[in-house]
């Protein structure tokens, strides 16, 4: 795993194409549904049980398989789940890069993914707080809170706590 400061400079170069693909969302919904439409029920099946699988190994803490599971499943058919579980095991790994390209990868594929966001927005405010600059106004930070905003805007309560403590909101 990269230390803390590699993973910032990492996530620094990374954000401005996050934030590309993102507003390239027209193309990326137009291939999601062309995507989708071309799925066989069989091939669906196939990485529901793959990913109902990574969940199983990932409860009984066994994150390596699982997370060679959730891989598995997106050779079956891009899906954010997966992408969205790998990020988690990152994110407890505190591999804050990797677990913020899974979240991105995930929210490209479900624009509504609430808790993509929050954990999205975490890698980033963790990567701050690990090198020191939390207190910094950054893009980043502004990043983070918009991410935030997003998953509270989606209904999920973690953001919102999330958002209070990093920024003092009470």
């Amino acid at each position: 795993m990269q230390d803390f400061k590699t993973q910032l400079q990492g996530l620094v170069s990374s954000y401005p194409k996050v934030l590309k693909k993102e507003q390239d969302r027209a193309v990326v919904d137009a291939t999601m549904n062309a995507l989708n439409a071309s799925i066989t029920p069989e091939r669906r099946r196939q990485c529901e049980t793959l990913l109902n699988e990574g969940m199983r190994l990932y409860q009984l803490d066994r994150n390596d398989e699982a997370y060679e599971k959730f891989e598995q499943s997106k050779a079956v058919y891009a899906n954010g789940d997966a992408w969205h579980h790998q990020g988690v095991i990152n994110f407890q790994k505190q591999n804050f890069g990797r677990a913020f390209e899974e979240f991105s990868a995930a929210i490209m594929l479900y624009k509504d993914y609430a808790s993509a966001y929050r954990f999205r927005a975490l890698c980033v405010l963790f990567l701050l707080e690990e090198n020191n600059n939390l207190n910094q106004t950054s893009e980043l930070k502004d990043f983070a809170r918009a991410n935030l905003n997003k998953a509270i805007s989606l209904g999920d309560a973690e953001a919102k706590r999330a958002l209070a403590e990093f920024f003092k909101l009470g």
